[in-house]
């Protein structure tokens, strides 16, 4: 015991350090890559460093087999490729796996984060058409609104917010204005529920800094300062407010040069500039943004520092060009055409225009489009110059049109997508219900066939145990008249025994008597012959009590019936199996009732049949005695045996240990493979 006790100790304390050890390779595995995605998200590390660690980050997720830290290290993954073009097309198909394990992990806040992404790409690289990205940012909206308002986090409404914006930019990009403005108001409500922090004034800078655009461009100029404005206050609750300080103001420098106050707007850019003079290699981007529209303003202010405006427009195109800029680059282009037309340098307008509508056009850049085909049209002379009015007097018509039927466009698809999934609601319920029916189907199948084979089963057991009684019966009767041939020969024995001793007995001795009275006369020789013939006869008298007695008293035959008939029947059967056999018998079977004897006979026959079709043996031995007030029997054979504890046992079997019972009897059987069978029974018996 004290040695279990030390093993089971042991054992324990070795699951203990396992579980241990395993738990420090899962934690020590965890910080790795907790680390790399705090690498992933330095963007003060180039792209391709950046996309490295993500990945890497990504294979030892993998490794830990945990879906949700697979899932959170391809979603950085995803985001990082999504950062350029050239690897778009890795973030949307990585995207589309991730969205299936969220659903499968049936985490809806990564599901509207990964629907954001997919509708960020389809908007930004995909090109064709904006209904893949309203869809996705659809899907992402309705995810958001079904979450409970009391448990949503705030990652949850900053991701709203996100999607909101992006829906915010497809309108405007649809020239759907109000719809966009709509849109942003319904952002900046969600924002104000937040507590204050960066994320939030950073969104709210955005916002606010995009609804002054859409104002701005519905020529709406004092409201959309007024917008620009509100951004500006939130910026300086910003620890590092110089991007969204340096935007908004670039974007209210613009409203005033829109608005034809361009002194106001170049005291905004030279203020940026002067606040600013690392601008050309913290912001390259904004540093050509604001020397172009520097060079605008001076141009359309009529300012004739011809040499100023050439080097400050030429300064930010190259700028541009070399960060590949496009819509910059057609903006810009259409800015320097403009100035060169008015100068009389046609030939640089005409090349620069040129260039910007293939840009524009290539980009959906439409408004660029337009003061392209504009500038195109003044430049060409003729059927060119008048094919380009033209075709700007088409895009023009169908960009109003597109404008109007945009407006609603946002609200159809979101309807468009919600009859979509009630749709595939309606045939997921329809397949479950197909699917339950096909079910129930074949259970019913299957019930009615069990239940026809339990019936026939049953029925072939009936017929069985009928026979069985039939058999019985038969064996019965068989005894039963065995028993009364045996008891007419014995009542024959007897009379014949009588008949001898009272009859034939008794004249014997009556004559030998009367022979014995009579005076014999003669010489000594004839009287000494007389003596010895009634001696003889003496004899024969003894002889003949002697016959009477043992037919009387010999039942030797009566006690061998049971025997002999057991012996015959193990004797044929085991000529039909080929098998040697042999009998030890012990049992006085006068002793033993009908019912026993029956019940035995039975387990012979069965116990027999099962050696010859199953056992393969080439040898059985019966042993047969009484011990006690039991009769006990052993049935052992040689052959190939089973294993007891998993053999499952038939209908033979089980009537036999049934009829042991029936007696208060015992049953046994003790079997291995390759080791022969033993049956054993113990029958109580009542003495007769």
């Amino acid at each position: 015991m004290r040695k279990y006790l030390s093993h089971t100790f042991f054992f324990f304390l070795f699951a203990v350090l396992a579980h241990a050890q395993q738990t420090e390779v899962f934690k020590e595995q965890l910080d790795s890559i907790h680390k790399l995605r705090r690498l992933t998200e330095n963007e003060n590390l180039d792209l391709e460093t950046r996309i490295l660690h993500a990945k890497t980050a990504s294979t030892l997720s993998h490794k830990t087999g945990i879906d949700s830290v697979i899932l959170k290290s391809n979603m950085d993954l995803a985001w990082i490729y999504l950062q350029h073009k050239k690897y778009s097309k890795q973030s949307r198909d990585l995207n589309h796996k991730n969205l299936k394990m969220a659903y499968h992990l049936k985490d809806s806040s990564r599901v509207a984060f990964i629907s954001n992404y997919l509708a960020y790409y389809f908007d930004e690289y995909n090109g064709v058409n904006s209904d893949s990205s309203y869809y996705y940012y659809n899907n992402a909206l309705k995810i958001y609104d079904n979450l409970n308002p009391e448990t949503k986090s705030i990652d949850d409404i900053i991701g709203e917010v996100e999607v909101l914006d992006g829906i915010n930019f497809l309108q405007q990009d649809e020239l759907d204005y109000l719809g966009s403005q709509a849109t942003s108001i319904k952002a900046i409500n969600l924002l104000n529920k937040l507590p204050d922090g960066e994320e939030k004034f950073y969104n709210l800078c955005d916002l606010y800094s995009g609804l002054g655009v859409n104002l701005k461009r519905l020529k709406h100029y004092e409201k959309g300062l007024e917008y620009y404005k509100k951004g500006l206050e939130i910026s300086k609750k910003l620890e590092d407010n110089w991007k969204p300080y340096l935007y908004i103001n670039i974007n209210i420098a613009e409203l005033y040069k829109d608005k034809g106050d361009y002194k106001q707007a170049l005291n905004i850019y030279n203020q940026l500039l002067g606040e600013n003079r690392a601008l050309e290699n913290k912001d390259p981007e904004s540093y050509g943004s604001i020397l172009n529209n520097v060079a605008h303003t001076k141009f359309l202010s009529g300012d004739k520092d011809h040499r100023t405006i050439d080097s400050l427009f030429t300064t930010a195109y190259a700028i541009f060009n070399d960060l590949d800029l496009s819509y910059e680059i057609s903006a810009s282009g259409n800015d320097m055409a403009d100035y060169y037309y008015a100068i009389g340098e046609k030939a640089k307008a005409l090349e620069l225009t040129s260039h910007s509508y293939e840009l524009a056009k290539t980009g959906r850049e439409y408004r660029e489009v337009l003061r392209a085909l504009t500038m195109l049209s003044n430049l060409k002379e003729g059927d060119s110059g008048k094919a380009y009015l033209h075709e700007y007097i088409r895009l023009n018509d169908s960009l109003i049109t597109k404008e109007r039927q945009n407006r609603n466009k946002y609200a159809r698809i979101q309807y468009e997508t919600d009859q979509y999934i009630k749709e595939t609601e309606r045939l997921n319920t329809q397949n479950v219900l197909v699917i339950i029916i096909a079910m129930i189907l074949v259970l019913l199948t299957l019930l009615i066939y069990f239940i026809k084979r339990q019936q026939t089963k049953h029925e072939l057991l009936i017929y069985e145990r009928e026979q069985q009684e039939a058999t019985q019966q038969i064996y019965e009767l068989l005894l039963n008249q065995q028993s009364k041939l045996e008891e007419g020969r014995l009542k024959e024995r007897h009379r014949i025994s009588e008949e001898v001793h009272d009859g034939i007995l008794s004249h014997l001795f009556g004559a030998r008597l009367g022979l014995g009275f009579l005076p014999i006369e003669g010489d000594t020789e004839t009287k000494r012959q007389f003596q010895d013939l009634l001696v003889e006869l003496q004899e024969v008298e003894r002889e003949m009590r002697d016959i009477s007695h043992k037919l009387k008293q010999d039942d030797s035959i009566t006690a061998t019936n049971f025997e002999a008939l057991l012996k015959e029947y193990v004797a044929t059967q085991s000529k039909r199996g080929r098998i040697n056999y042999k009998i030890d018998n012990s049992v006085v079977w006068e002793k033993i009732p009908n019912t026993v004897k029956i019940a035995l006979y039975r387990l012979v026959q069965e116990a027999m049949k099962n050696i010859i079709t199953h056992a393969k043996a080439k040898m059985v031995t019966i042993d047969l005695k009484t011990k006690e007030d039991k009769l006990e029997i052993k049935i052992i054979d040689n052959g190939i045996g089973f294993d007891a504890q998993t053999f499952k046992e038939g209908i033979g079997l089980r009537n036999m240990a049934s009829r042991i019972e029936k007696l208060k009897g015992e049953f046994t059987i003790i079997s291995q493979k390759e080791l022969g069978t033993t049956i054993q029974c113990s029958i109580p018996i009542i003495r007769r």
